[in-house]
This record gives structure tokens, sequence and C-alpha cells, in this order.
């Protein structure tokens, strides 16, 4: 094989990786997006933007979720705050209603590790609908609930509650040293679709 030829076969992957990373950044799509915006909230990536020093955020996990859940309907990684670093989450909405499958629960948990790790404050902003009631079973896994546990007496856990957060993912809130709550903001258990799932039990 020439050199160009294998220059050809990294140039199709390279633009794989890249129309992958497209994807992943689209989010919910454009109808999603604009719903989101037009109920006046800001979307989980300008979100993370809006937080972070500019051009300080390090994404992890961008490719998780492929075409199906961009992200896995959440936006994380590592930043810095007035110039100092912090680990940042961010349930996403508009993809699959910000809810957490196996992929997201491992996302979630690898932010909480590595905040704690590093010895830096770690940032999460919830609007998700909890546990993503899809019908499919998954592998017993860690859950990420205990990785935000081991934050507590080592690194600050701080919340911003910015809609409707629910179950599993509503839980770190008052698991953390600071939370705070927006106009748009709620917290409950469970909803429909989770009640359905578990109880074949259709409630309003």
């Amino acid at each position: 094989m020439g050199e160009s030829e294998s220059s050809g076969e990294w140039d199709i992957v390279l633009e794989e990786l890249h129309q992958r990373r497209v994807v992943s950044r689209s989010m919910g799509g454009e109808e999603r997006l604009a719903k989101h915006h037009a109920a006046g909230k800001l979307d989980a990536r300008a979100r993370i933007d809006h937080l972070l020093d500019p051009g300080s955020f390090q994404e992890l996990g961008t490719l998780v979720g492929g075409e199906e859940a961009p992200a896995d309907a959440i936006v994380m990684g590592s930043g810095r705050i007035d110039g100092r670093p912090v680990m940042v989450a961010a349930e996403d909405f508009t993809v699959k209603a910000g809810t957490i499958s196996q992929a997201a629960n491992s996302k979630r948990y690898r932010v909480a590790e590595i905040a704690v790790a590093d010895r830096v404050p770690l940032v999460m902003m919830l609007e998700g609908a909890g546990f993503r009631a899809d019908g499919r079973t998954h592998s017993r896994t860690p859950t990420d609930l205990l990785a935000q546990a081991r934050c507590s007496g080592r690194v600050p856990l701080v919340t911003a509650v910015l809609g409707a957060s629910a179950g599993h993912g509503a839980l770190v809130a008052p698991m953390s040293d600071f939370s705070v709550m927006s106009g748009h903001a709620s917290v409950f258990s469970a909803g429909p679709p989770v009640v359905f799932e578990s109880l074949v039990e259709a409630i309003t």
C-alpha cells in the first residue's frame, strides 16, 4: 500500500469522525432546540458556554449515543471558571428529554470520578426526566450517585436545576453542597413514562 492510499484511508476515517461530531453537537435537532429556546431556556451546550471561561471547555464522551441519542443526552467535560479548573455536566433535554441510560450513567459517574481524583469542583446542570424508560435492560453498572456521594468532604458539588428534573437525575440536588433553582425548575421522583414502564399503569 502506497503512502497516498494510506493517506486516503485516513481522510475517510477523519471525515467520518468529523460527521459524527457534527451530529453529536446538533443535539436534538433544530426543531427541538427552537422549542427549548422559545421557552426562554438555554440549551445544554449554551449553558456550559455561559458558565465557563471562553474556549476553556474540553468535552468528554462527545460520540456516546450516536445518531439515536447525541452525546446520550448529557454534555460533560472540563473547563475553567475565572481561571480555576472545574468539571461540568449538563443534561440535554432536547435529546430524549435528558433521560439517563447506561451510557449516560457512565458519563455522569466518570465526571464525578475525575472531579474527586483531580480535586476540582463539580458543577451539575439538571433538566431531565430521569431513568430512560425505553424497555431496554442494562447490565448492572455502578450508579453515578455513588461517585457523586464520594465528592462529599473532598470537592465542592454544585447543582443548578434549570428545568424539570425527575427521578435518578434529580437525586444529585439534595446531595450537593450548594443547589440553586431557576424559575423554570422543578424536582420530583418520577413521571408517567417511568410509572407505566414499571407498573404498566397510565397516570397523568
